[in-house]
């Protein structure tokens, strides 16, 4: 797409009514399947409950953490926490819509930024973009690498900056992009130090107070999202610790003894540690061999006894 195309596809003029406006909000709308039923929103970690529904994990881990034992969408008893699956198919899916609408975001807004701050449906589109859960840490690799906020942040139309913000666009960032929008709010203010319009100054020492506040607490929400994501998969594979060891349990007809100390079960004698620790993997004999495999062993004891009866012997006569 060249120059001029771009003007045409991604500029932001007005809506000429209300009904354009609904039809634009309706065509980038996620389908019903990328929503999480708790939230209302796209999800980005989806989870298949008991109930086979599929939520946000942090969604539904908090209904499960304010005592809620019933499904939010059949009211049903369900497991709760430790029975919950990622539904793989889902978040590719929705990571797929938020790439969709995020270039597009990237697009309108690096156009913004070639015009001045120019943008006639006041936000409108960039809102719309926003709540459909656009992917906004996309960059644009012609434009120093931009992500959409620094973009915004260039074209100096600080109205639009803040409502990125408050459709709480992240800018903490794992890489440089987080420092250069800080460094380019920061110079907006040094050079806006002569300017006679006071106002227009504070509103920019305000929005940098506002874009470092924001770091610091997206910091901190990453690594709290991060530790309940562990804890999550810590409780599954426990879970599936649980099931393994009842499984064999089952297999064994009901006895309850696994693991190291369980001699009774092991097979030959004077074990080493490695096989203590594996010998509950062993399966017992097939019934057709169990009857000439307990005669050997049998034999086997007796030949173990007489032999530490012959040393115990010559030891007594030496």
């Amino acid at each position: 797409m060249n120059h001029a195309d771009e003007d045409v596809a991604f500029a932001c003029p007005a809506f000429a009514s209300e009904q354009e406006l609904d039809a634009y909000v309706e065509s980038i709308q996620p389908h019903r399947e990328l929503v999480c039923p708790i939230t209302q929103e796209l999800m980005r970690d989806a989870v298949v409950a008991e109930d086979g529904y599929t939520y946000e994990r942090e969604a539904i881990l908090r209904w499960f953490s304010v005592g809620k034992t019933r499904s939010p969408v059949t009211n049903e008893l369900i497991g709760g926490q430790n029975v919950m699956f990622p539904n793989r198919a889902v978040q590719s899916l929705a990571l797929a819509h938020c790439e969709k609408l995020g270039q597009e975001l990237l697009n309108r807004c690096h156009f913004i930024k070639d015009h001045q701050g120019r943008c006639e449906d006041n936000g409108s589109r960039i809102a719309a973009l926003l709540d459909a859960g656009a992917d906004i840490s996309l960059r644009r690799r012609d434009d120093d690498n931009s992500t959409a906020l620094l973009l915004l942040i260039k074209s100096r139309n600080l109205s639009l900056c803040r409502l990125i913000l408050q459709h709480d666009a992240p800018v903490h960032f794992e890489n440089d992009a987080e420092k250069k929008c800080i460094e380019t709010v920061e110079q907006i203010v040094k050079s806006m130090e002569k300017s006679t319009n006071a106002q227009q100054k504070e509103d920019w020492r305000l929005f940098l107070d506002e874009i470092r506040l924001k770091a610091t607490h997206e910091a901190t929400r990453k690594e709290e999202r991060e530790n309940a994501r562990n804890h999550a998969n810590e409780m599954r594979r426990e879970h599936q610790r649980d099931l393994a060891i009842q499984h064999r349990v089952n297999q064994r007809g009901g006895a309850t003894a696994v693991g190291v100390g369980d001699l009774e079960d092991g097979w030959g004698y004077f074990p080493s540690l490695v096989a203590l620790q594996f010998q509950d993997s062993i399966p017992p004999p097939s019934q057709s061999v169990a009857p000439v495999e307990q005669k050997e062993r049998e034999r086997l004891r007796r030949l173990l006894q007489l032999i530490t009866f012959v040393v115990f012997l010559f030891l007594l006569i030496v």
